[in-house]
């Protein structure tokens, strides 16, 4: 009978655990985005660091972001996102360098000798 009341107590410990992570998760899905988060459009999938929150009434805060390409290239404009963004964590350095973790230079220069080496095709 000692094992159902040990396990009885894991399962109630587990119980609070889980009320507190649900807790945590409403507080930082409810949380406004500051300057320098990272925000995605929910329309397009385009991604950057916020730049301007502007507070509306009602509805969630217009965002103006720097879109974010990679860590060593930055984007130079800026897009407005109105209501249809949701938060997200800061790129990793996988999805900043898509191709096999490779900087924006490797893959220009990967890019353009595929472009300038001569083609052998079977035919």
């Amino acid at each position: 009978m000692a094992k159902v009341k040990e396990l009885e107590a894991l399962v109630a410990h587990y119980r609070a655990l889980l009320e507190e992570a649900e807790a945590a998760l409403a507080d930082a899905k409810s949380r406004d985005p500051q300057v320098g988060d990272f925000v995605r459009s929910t329309l397009t999938s385009f991604y950057g660091r916020v730049t301007r929150v502007i507070p509306r009434p009602s509805g969630k805060p217009w965002l103006e972001i720097t879109p974010y390409l990679t860590a060593d290239l930055p984007g130079t404009s800026t897009l407005d996102l109105y209501g249809d963004w949701e938060m997200i964590e800061t790129p990793s350095q996988a999805l900043e360098g898509r191709v096999s973790g490779s900087s924006f230079a490797d893959i220009a220069a990967q890019l353009a000798a595929s472009l300038t080496a001569p083609e052998q095709r079977n035919v």
